[in-house]
C-alpha cells in the first residue's frame, strides 16, 4: 500500500524572522518531519523618542511586509502548497494593531508564520487488500517572543520607548481520506487523523501548542516613559478523516470493522506584559493587549454518495481538546502622573463532527 500512498508532511518551509530596534531579522528554515518547531524571538533595551527631522523608523507592518518580500525571495519557488506553490505561503500577515489603532513602533518585534500539513490519502485507485489502514499525524510547536526591556540609558529628562510585539500565525491541517474515484476491497479499513504523541525534543507532549509573549519596559528615569506590549496568537487547526463525499464517491467493500477517527488536541496563549524596574519617569504610560483567537476543529464522516457493504461494525468518531488563554498584565509607573490601560480577547470556534451523511443504505453485520 505504501506505493499508492502519498504523505505530506508540510505546506511549505517555516521561515522564522526576529527584529530588533536596529532592524536586524533572523531566519531559519526547518527539514521536513511531522514534528514541527518554529520560534522567533527578539528583545532590545529602550529605544529613545525619535527626534524631528531624524530617518523614519519603519512602522512593525511595514517590516513584516518586508520580510515577507525577502521570504518569498529566499524560499524554494516550488513546493507542496497548493498547487505545488512555493515561496513563504500566502497567509496574510495579520496588522500589528489594537482596537486603539496600528502599532507604529516598537523595540522587538517578533513575527512566525508557520505552515503544516500531513495528508495520507488515496484517490481514483483501486486497492484490494487485507486489513487497510491510513494514519495521518502531526505535532506542531509554535511560538513567538519579543522583549522590550526596561531602558537604563534614558537621559535625564526626553522620552524613553520599550515596547514589544509578537506575533504568531499557525495553520495546521491534518488527514487520512480515501478519496473520490476509489474503489477499496479489503477485511478492514482504519482512518485517522490525530495528533503525534510526542514533540520534536522526544517528549511526550500530545497536543499543538501556539502562543505569543510579548514583554515591554517602561523608561528608566527621564519626562515621559512609554511601555507597550502587543501579543496575538491565530491559529487554524483541523483533523479530518473519513470517506469522500460527491458524484464520484469512493466504493469501500469490506469483510470487517469500519473504523473512521478525527481527534485534535491544543493549547493557544496571547500574553502581553509589562515588566518593572528602573526609576520612575515624572509621567509613565504603559499599555498591555493580548489577543488569542483560534479556529478549531475535528471531522469523522462517511460523506454522502459513499458506497459501504460488508462492515460488520462502523464506529465515526470525532473528538476535541481546546485551551485558550490571553493575559494582559503589568503596571505604568510614573512619579506624577501613571496611565494604563490593559485588555486580553479570547475568540474560538471549536467544533468536532462525527457524521454519516445521506448515501446507500449500508448495515453492519456485527
Amino acid at each position: 500500500l505504501d506505493r499508492l500512498t502519498g504523505i505530506r508532511s508540510s505546506d511549505g518551509p517555516s521561515i522564522f524572522y526576529a527584529y530588533d530596534k536596529g532592524g536586524n531579522r533572523t531566519q531559519e528554515t526547518h527539514s521536513p518531519g511531522l514534528t514541527r518547531v518554529s520560534a522567533a524571538a527578539a528583545s532590545a533595551t529602550g529605544a529613545p523618542a525619535q527626534t524631528t527631522g531624524g530617518p523614519a523608523t519603519p512602522t512593525p507592518g511595514a517590516q513584516a511586509s518586508d520580510a515577507r518580500t525577502w521570504a518569498d525571495g529566499a524560499a524554494p519557488a516550488s513546493g507542496v502548497g497548493a498547487g505545488g506553490a512555493g515561496g513563504s505561503g500566502n497567509t496574510p500577515i495579520p496588522q500589528p494593531s489594537t482596537p486603539q489603532g496600528e502599532i507604529t513602533v516598537t523595540a522587538a518585534f517578533a513575527l512566525t508564520i508557520h505552515h503544516f500539513s500531513s495528508d495520507v490519502s488515496v484517490e481514483g485507485i483501486s486497492i484490494t487488500a487485507g486489513a487497510v489502514a491510513l494514519r495521518a499525524e502531526g505535532n506542531a510547536q509554535v511560538a513567538s517572543t519579543a522583549t522590550g526591556s526596561a531602558s537604563d540609558r534614558a537621559p535625564p529628562s526626553g522620552t524613553t520607548i520599550a515596547a514589544a510585539a509578537a506575533i504568531t500565525v499557525a495553520d495546521v491541517s491534518v488527514r487520512a481520506e480515501v478519496g473520490p474515484s476509489t474503489v477499496l476491497t479489503a477485511s478492514s479499513l482504519s482512518l485517522s487523523a490525530g495528533i503525534t504523541p510526542m514533540n520534536a525534543a522526544g517528549v511526550a507532549d500530545p497536543l499543538h501548542r501556539v502562543s505569543a509573549t510579548a514583554t515591554g519596559g517602561p523608561g528608566s528615569g527621564g519626562d515621559l516613559g512609554i511601555a507597550g506590549s502587543l501579543a496575538l496568537s491565530f491559529a487554524s487547526l483541523h483533523a479530518r478523516a473519513g470517506l469522500a463525499a460527491g458524484p464520484n464517491a469512493p466504493t469501500v467493500n469490506l469483510a470487517g470493522a469500519l473504523t473512521i477517527d478525527a481527534a485534535s488536541a491544543a493549547r493557544t496563549s496571547a500574553e502581553a506584559l509589562l515588566s518593572g524596574g528602573g526609576a520612575a519617569p515624572t509621567t509613565g504610560v504603559g499599555a498591555a493587549f493580548a489577543l488569542a483567537s483560534i479556529v478549531h476543529g475535528a471531522d469523522a464522516a462517511i460523506g454522502s454518495g459513499t458506497q459501504v457493504s460488508g462492515a460488520t461494525t462502523a464506529i465515526v468518531r470525532a473528538d476535541v481538546r481546546d485551551d485558550t488563554a490571553a493575559r494582559a498584565q503589568g503596571a505604568a509607573r510614573g512619579a506624577s502622573t501613571a496611565v494604563a490601560p490593559f485588555a486580553a480577547v479570547v475568540l474560538t470556534q471549536v467544533s468536532a463532527r462525527a457524521v454519516i451523511d445521506a448515501g446507500p443504505a449500508f448495515a453492519a453485520s456485527g
